[in-house]
């Protein structure tokens, strides 16, 4: 059904995970880690776009949605390499995603030290998970941390 929609020229939606056992090993944050490659699949024999869109939920019921340009699917004519490639593409766009969620955690954890910087001079601070509970607890009260983990 999915592929007569995207041969009448409709668009479809597919969440890709890095939780899957089968599939090729290609690289995701500097590890070889089982891919799938049915993104990939279908945007070489439909000639379609794959357009990365990323949601994140601000609060509540309330998301931010961030839709990026087209892939640039590449084509050689060797099918095997053509699919290790455009995965790997999907596979850094998600690390991109990834880094992103890391630098909004980072940036809260360490936004009173960075604001306060020129006041406090020359010193050293211990961030041990006490520094990090008592910054991030309104984040970790409020919301679910699991959207920042991949």
């Amino acid at each position: 059904e999915i592929i007569k929609k995207i041969k009448d020229g409709y668009s479809i939606a597919i969440m890709v995970d890095q939780r899957v056992s089968e599939g090729p090993r290609i690289s995701f944050f500097n590890k070889e880690a089982h891919t799938t490659t049915i993104p990939a699949q279908i945007a070489l024999k439909y000639n379609c776009k794959l357009v990365p869109i990323y949601i994140e939920r601000k609060n509540g019921i309330n998301f931010e949605m961030v839709i990026h340009k087209p892939y640039e699917i590449t084509k050689t004519g060797v099918h095997k390499e053509d699919l290790k490639n455009n995965s790997l593409t999907i596979n850094q766009n998600i690390e991109n995603i990834g880094a992103r969620r890391l630098h909004t955690i980072m940036e809260k954890l360490l936004e009173n030290i960075s604001y306060n910087a020129s006041d406090i001079g020359p010193k050293k601070f211990q961030i041990n998970k006490k520094y990090v509970e008592d910054h991030l607890e309104e984040l970790i009260k409020s919301q679910d941390l699991s959207k920042f983990i991949l």
